[in-house]
């Protein structure tokens, strides 16, 4: 029976789609054994070979041959048979190498794919290979990890080759399944599905095995990718058993190329020619959304149109003209023209030197000519490696102008899409930290100029001079070349600092000063020469090798900028005057504090230059000058420490170049880094405050607000006033290793606790010496008479006790909650030299004898102003308000009159009790004790006086 017309046509229509499919498979694979061609005639002899050889490694598991593991290694590769050029290398290879003829019962590999530049114009020598491993999906887990270990062994027999390789072993199913993470160097994370495969559909090439059943799929079909395949495989036009998928290409999430331009944008940063494409291929894609035009869509519409020239079909040219279209329709000439010289520098023909002719040096040199470039243009670029600093300085200003307009356009594109996507205001963070950190200028900041843009900028010669102008602080030169002191007067300096290690560290991290470069100086006050010039600059490159900093993760960038590493140098071009007096002959101490040194206390540390590397790629260079600028070094550094911030900060590391005295210096330095390191650091609260001493003289650190904050006093006396100001909260006190100790105050503070009053008394011959710490860690001192040990716990227990009485009977009526002010006495006894030890001294108020002189002392504030004193003596009452300024006298004269001898030994206050509205501390919610300490000092000298007086 003839078939209907209908009928007729949709077998005829069946046939056409079959026929279709193997012609379209047969169109690809002619374009994909040209473009392995192209990447075989770039290759050295020894790597053709590994490239022939490779597929049969993977085909066969012979011992003989690269690679190796074990006789269970999964191999096999479906659709392969070895090429004679194949076996004849692996018998070069292994000369007892035979081939098994028997056909394989199965194949565990689906095939090896080459991704990336391998066959473009943008290929080179210098071009490293990304290969797809695609293995079934169920190997075991053994069989994975043997596979694994195969594909590291060639990676390593490649190098051997000098052919940087890197092998992704996966099956096409878990990358469906978007599984992808490590797939390519080139792309950030597992979740660049898209992207991935847009980048493999139009620049992967099939070494050997399935071809991607993409290929079959109409590009008209793609929005309709899976149930186009379901349909014409049910109707048997092909075979998906045939192919290998790794699935279709519709759109792109806005959240996946965002997440690629993170990468990108950071990759730009460091090799701004190689990335800047790719980052601007994302912007063209964000400005097409929702409907974007994939290059990996265009370029099969080519092929299926029945395009078959390379070069219109070459993935990299059609990333550059997609690109070139959108900057031209934008009008911007500017970054046209630095889309240009990243073009012409990736592809590194050099065209301007005299080179054997190939298909790339044509093609660039057709595209050079219709941008209308000069010679002059070409030459420029093609001596990119001796760029001069100004040259570099023109191009890093194309540069940041290029990537901040890209990240405007992104950032903008991001938050419009962040309703209907998975951006976050964290990526947007991220994104532009990355570039600010490069770029944004900041107070200390070593401006970086040169990131990617040349391999280094060393100088053959340098001129460093010292400049100091009337009215304007000391700066720093710097001239290329042997420029003398007239004729510095009229060039322009490479650069001008604040600091000579400014200076120093922004030519060792843009590779101005070498190990070659000749250097001189012309200095005025500093005492710097070349020798401590080179010894400065060698120790920067042992810290800092070759001026490189490490790169920034995501997760750095989210946090708080923390430190990779900080550098103090000390005195750097300054002799310390002990130094100058003893020209040529060191001067022996037994004291190794540097900064008492001697017999005369000598400060040896002068300047103080603090260098530190973040995790944001950045590095800050800070001068400081004194005692007072190595507090503030200290503070800078603490700064970087946060509670947040897991991770601790890193030890210092010091150097100082002082002839005779800088290791000395530099232990003294680390220690005190050391040492206020481990009392701010890895705690809830950093209440607290360092002390140090340093010529006789006294030095706080303290963080107020969280900011380093710095007090200085000069004598003895000054630093107990300040230590006895009341705290609003708990502060504990450290002492320096050197500090203070002809005192017993170090050991004080080491037994100081929040919350207890704690009394120390030391006896030296009829004096004795009060030092008391309160609940909130200030300190009270006073020296009195010493008759004997009761009579001191008698009269501090009777007035503490008393305070401690009316606070918790206050709180206790505020919250119905006791709380406890515990009392601790001890004493003090010298050990040895600077050697004390505290020895509680148990004590009960029951010990107090029944008759006691009673002095309690009121005070409060009149309606004018005034203070109002009110006095008790044993229950007779001496006020202000009745005696005005003879209160005291009045006072003496009752003691004196009551006691049995007529020696006017001191009168000591039992209790104080103070009205609020005389509270010396505006914010705090109650009086602690050393505010009543500090009123019973005040009044008992104004009532010994009066009794002495008498």
């Amino acid at each position: 029976m003839p078939l209907s017309s209908d009928m007729q046509t949709v077998e005829t229509h069946e046939a056409e789609t079959q026929m279709d499919a193997r012609q379209i498979v047969r169109r690809f694979s002619l374009i994909n054994r040209e473009r392995l061609r192209r990447i075989q005639a770039c290759l050295s002899d020894s790597q053709k070979e590994f490239l022939d050889l490779l597929p049969l490694l993977f085909h066969t598991n012979h011992p003989l041959l690269p690679g190796y593991v074990s006789k269970n290694t999964p191999f096999g590769i479906c659709d392969y048979s070895p090429t004679e050029k194949a076996l004849g290398v692996a018998h070069k290879v292994a000369r007892s190498f035979k081939r098994n003829k028997r056909a394989l019962r199965s194949f565990q590999i689906e095939g090896l794919y080459m991704m990336g530049s391998s066959g473009t114009v943008a290929y080179s020598q210098k071009s490293d290979f990304d290969i797809w491993v695609c293995h079934r999906k169920d190997l075991s887990e053994q069989d994975l990890n043997e596979l694994q270990q195969k594909a590291e062994s060639l990676e390593k027999w490649a190098a051997e080759l000098r052919l940087e390789v890197h092998f992704f072993v996966f099956n096409a199913q878990s990358f469906r399944s978007g599984n992808n993470e490590g797939l390519s160097d080139e792309h950030s994370g597992s979740s660049q599905y898209y992207l991935l495969l847009d980048e493999f559909y139009r620049s992967g090439v099939v070494i050997a095995g399935l071809p991607p059943l993409w290929w079959v799929v109409p590009p008209e079909q793609e929005h309709d990718y899976s149930n186009y395949v379901i349909s014409q495989n049910h109707k048997r036009f092909f075979s998906t058993s045939d192919f290998i998928d790794f699935g279709g290409l519709d759109q792109i999430p806005a959240e996946e190329f965002f997440g690629a331009t993170l990468w990108h944008l950071y990759k730009s940063i460091n090799s701004p020619y190689k990335s800047v494409l790719k980052l601007m291929l994302m912007e063209v894609y964000a400005d097409e959304y929702p409907r974007m035009d994939l290059l990996s869509t265009h370029y099969k519409r080519a092929v299926y149109g029945g395009e078959n020239n390379l070069e219109a079909l070459d993935p990299y040219l059609l990333m550059y003209r997609k690109v070139e279209e959108y900057l031209m329709a934008s009008n911007d000439g500017v970054r046209l023209d630095f889309l240009r010289k990243s073009f012409y520098l990736k592809i590194n023909e050099q065209l301007s030197l005299d080179r054997k002719n190939n298909w790339r040096r044509e093609l660039l040199a057709f595209m050079v000519k219709s941008w209308g470039w000069e010679l002059f243009q070409i030459q420029r670029l093609d001596k990119k490696d001796e760029w001069q600093l100004q040259t570099v300085l023109e191009e890093r200003r194309d540069l940041i102008r290029t990537l901040t307009q890209s990240y405007r356009k992104l950032s903008q594109f991001a938050r419009h899409q962040a309703s209907i996507s998975h951006i976050s205001e964290q990526d947007l963070t991220i994104l532009g930290r990355r570039l600010y950190s490069a770029f944004e200028k900041k107070a200390g900041k070593i401006e970086l100029v040169n990131r990617g843009i040349t391999p280094d900028l060393y100088e053959s010669q340098v001129t460093l001079h010292e400049s100091q102008q009337t009215g304007k602080p000391t700066s720093w030169l710097l001239y290329s070349g042997m420029v003398n002191i007239e004729e510095a007067q009229r060039l322009t300096p490479m650069k001008r600092a604040s600091s000579i290690m400014d200076l120093l560290s922004w030519c060792h991290f843009n590779k101005i000063i070498g190990a070659e470069t000749l250097i001189q100086c012309f200095m005025r006050d500093s005492e710097l020469g070349v020798r401590e010039i080179r010894t400065i600059m060698n120790a920067l490159s042992e810290l800092f090798p070759a001026g490189e900093i490490h790169g920034s993760s995501s997760s750095e960038l989210t946090d708080n900028g923390r430190i990779r590493q900080a550098v103090l140098f000390i005195n750097v071009g300054i002799k310390p005057k002990v130094a100058k007096l003893r020209e040529g002959e060191h001067l022996a101490s037994t004291n190794n504090n540097a900064l008492s040194y001697g017999g005369l206390h000598e400060n040896l540390a002068i300047s103080f230059d603090l260098l530190i590397e973040t995790s944001w790629q950045e590095i800050f260079s800070f001068h400081y000058s004194g005692i007072e600028g190595l507090m503030e070094a200290i503070g800078k550094y603490l700064c970087y420490e946060t509670k947040t911030n897991e991770i601790p900060l890193p030890p210092i590391n010091i150097r100082c170049f002082t002839d005779g005295y800088g290791i000395v210096i530099q232990n003294t330095i680390e220690q005190i880094f050391h040492e206020a390191s481990a009392c701010f650091c890895a705690y809830d609260s950093r209440n607290r405050r360092y002390l140090m001493e340093s010529a006789n003289q006294y030095h706080i650190l303290q963080f107020v607000n969280d900011v380093p904050k710095y007090y200085y006093m000069k004598t003895l006396t000054q630093l107990i006033q300040h230590l006895g100001r009341t705290q609003s909260e708990f502060c504990s006190t450290h002492l320096n290793t050197n500090t203070l100790n002809n005192t017993p105050l170090p050991e004080i503070y080491r037994h100081n606790l929040p919350g207890k009053i704690q009394v120390y008394f030391r006896i030296m011959q009829d004096t004795a010496h009060i030092y008391i710490l309160d609940e909130m860690g200030s300190l009270y001192y006073q020296q009195q008479s010493y008759h004997n040990h009761p009579s001191i716990l008698n009269h501090y227990s009777l007035f503490l006790m008393s305070i401690i009485n009316r606070r918790e009977h206050k709180l206790h009526s505020a919250d119905n909650q006791r709380q406890e002010f515990p009392l601790e006495f001890y004493e003090c006894h010298q050990k040895g030299q600077n050697e004390y030890i505290m020895r509680p001294v148990p004590y009960s108020q029951q010990d107090i004898p029944s008759r006691y002189l009673d002095v309690q002392v009121i005070c409060t504030q009149g309606e004018t102003g005034q203070k109002n004193v009110t006095i008790y003596c044993d229950g007779n009452e001496f006020s202000t308000v009745e005696y005005g300024g003879e209160v005291f006298t009045a006072v003496a004269r009752h003691v004196v009159k009551y006691r049995n001898s007529e020696a006017h030994y001191p009168v000591y206050i039992t209790d104080i009790d103070l009205s609020e509205t005389v509270q010396p501390m505006k914010n705090d919610a109650e009086l602690h004790t050393s505010h009543f300490l500090a009123y019973k000092k005040n009044i008992e000298f104004h009532l010994n006086k009066a009794m002495s007086s008498l």
